[in-house]
């Protein structure tokens, strides 16, 4: 599922979590149905949705899985995704026809249901971006990088793709409402190239701030970590500043690694660290321990803690003097 939650982010920048169905929700599923999936509950565009990864054992058929798919759906009542890792290419095609919703990561997504939604998803791209409305995620990662990391101006459009680990069709969508933004301006004609148009970094940072939000998706309370985790929240901001860390330590997490997430609770006294999961990697800003500066002060800027809007203002005074 991992891979599949990896393919939709790379290729579409779309981020979703997958949780493994419970055994309470799978209990009244025929034999025969629970043999041959793993299940996982799930939102896209906010329609909820169920994935039914195909087991490596598992005997199916284009028409046996339209006949479980309309089964599955009476049962969860909510439309049936199949995950599949090996399709044959006439096998592809049947399922199209019977408008059957499948996803082979790396080779192709298609969900009918959905293509009102995916249709919607592709205007907001070409529509000109409002200034009130807050950037995207994907151009927030962008802007970050770009400021924080190396510098993307003059570089190709492929070049960035790979350093933020897109898509070349993401990269071109982030491109593009960063030029309707107003922050960049687009140069060469077989190879295009951006240029900021503040040149300082703090000059960015203080023209795009009011669109930036911040990357916390969740907050969970669990007593392990899941691996490639950072420090985050106060926790961080002591590696930063002069601020004291709390007694639960926190860290951020790649959202599209939620699958891996040990088990959770929902209350702080029942966690030993505080999880958020993040809307865009952290790694890719962050240093080997801790997330970077300006994502951490966007996930602590509403903080009414008087302590942490002191060490924020630090923080910002160590990036820009």
């Amino acid at each position: 599922m991992d891979e599949l939650l990896d393919y939709l982010y790379r290729n579409f920048a779309i981020q979703i979590e997958a949780k493994q169905a419970s055994k309470e929700s799978t209990s009244r599923l025929p034999l025969y149905l629970k043999g041959n999936y793993t299940f996982y509950e799930s939102e896209l565009y906010g329609r909820p949705l169920l994935f039914a990864a195909v087991r490596e054992e598992a005997e199916v058929t284009p028409e046996r899985l339209a006949k479980q798919g309309n089964e599955l759906r009476r049962i969860f009542k909510r439309p049936v995704v199949y995950v599949l890792a090996d399709l044959a290419s006439w096998d592809r095609k049947r399922l199209i026809e019977r408008g059957v919703a499948f996803a082979q990561p790396g080779r192709q997504l298609f969900l009918p249901e959905l293509l009102i939604d995916l249709g919607e998803l592709r205007n907001t791209v070409q529509h000109v971006v409002k200034p009130d409305e807050p950037m995207t995620y994907a151009a927030q990662l962008a802007v970050l990088y770009h400021l924080q990391m190396i510098s993307l101006e003059d570089l190709p459009l492929n070049t960035i793709a790979e350093k933020l680990n897109y898509s070349a069709m993401s990269v071109s969508r982030i491109v593009k409402e960063l030029e309707q933004l107003q922050l960049i301006e687009l140069s060469g004609t077989k190879e295009k190239r951006i240029r900021f148009l503040a040149q300082e970094p703090r000059s960015l940072w203080e023209q795009a701030m009011p669109l930036l939000r911040t990357p916390i998706r969740n907050v969970y309370y669990v007593n392990e970590l899941p691996q490639q985790t950072l420090m985050s929240g106060d926790t961080a901001l002591s590696q930063y500043t002069l601020i004291s860390a709390g007694d639960q330590p926190s860290y951020a997490v790649a959202k599209v690694k939620l699958t891996t997430l040990p088990t959770a609770a929902n209350h702080p006294r029942y966690g030993r660290y505080r999880l958020e999961t993040w809307q865009y990697p952290p790694q890719l800003l962050g240093n080997a321990k801790t997330v970077d500066k300006l994502s951490l002060y966007l996930s602590l800027k509403e903080s009414d803690d008087e302590r942490i809007q002191i060490a924020l203002n630090e923080l910002l005074t160590q990036l820009w003097s």
